[in-house]
């Protein structure tokens, strides 16, 4: 499959929402060197982190097409501060960049448990962090900083981010 960064027109084939230069960059931004990643590592991570971000979170507005291949761009959508939204929203992209991250990382982005608790370590440098996750209903483990990065285009349900 080749690799196709969605460009706001609704492309047919698109798979990813960033580019590979992008996301090394956004990377680079914040002292994080994805340098020793060859580009079919990046894009593979790209294109399971743009297919998670898809499937499992309802946004607002309408695809432009039946016909593109990605959740955007989108029509009829207004953000929660009432700004209309068009072409790819700077918070989807960071949400891809962060969850590319996650899956470059060696982490199944799909992953879940038995009984709802997911447990994650992370190492960054001599500091080794340990996160746990429950999610009764599905058992999936919840990314925050996706979550909190793509609030502004989510639709919601009362004061709860509207997942799939």
């Amino acid at each position: 499959m080749s690799f196709i960064v969605e460009d706001g027109s609704g492309i047919t084939d698109a798979n990813s929402y960033v580019t590979i230069d992008e996301f090394k960059e956004y990377w680079t931004d914040r002292n994080i060197d994805y340098t020793e990643k060859t580009d079919a590592e990046v894009q593979a991570c790209l294109i399971n982190a743009t297919q998670y971000i898809d499937n499992n979170y309802t946004f607002i507005g309408y695809k432009n097409s039946y016909y593109q291949g990605l959740e955007f761009p989108r029509y009829n959508a207004y953000d929660r501060n009432g700004y209309f939204v068009t072409g790819i929203p700077k918070c989807l992209k960071y949400s891809i960049y962060e969850s590319g991250s996650i899956s470059l990382s060696g982490t199944d982005l799909f992953s879940s448990s038995e009984d709802g608790i997911v447990e994650k370590t992370e190492n960054v440098g001599p500091v080794e962090t340990t996160y746990k996750y429950k999610n009764k209903a599905t058992g999936q483990t919840i990314y925050q900083i996706i979550d909190r990065l793509l609030r502004p285009i989510l639709k919601c349900n009362s004061s709860n981010l509207l997942r799939y």
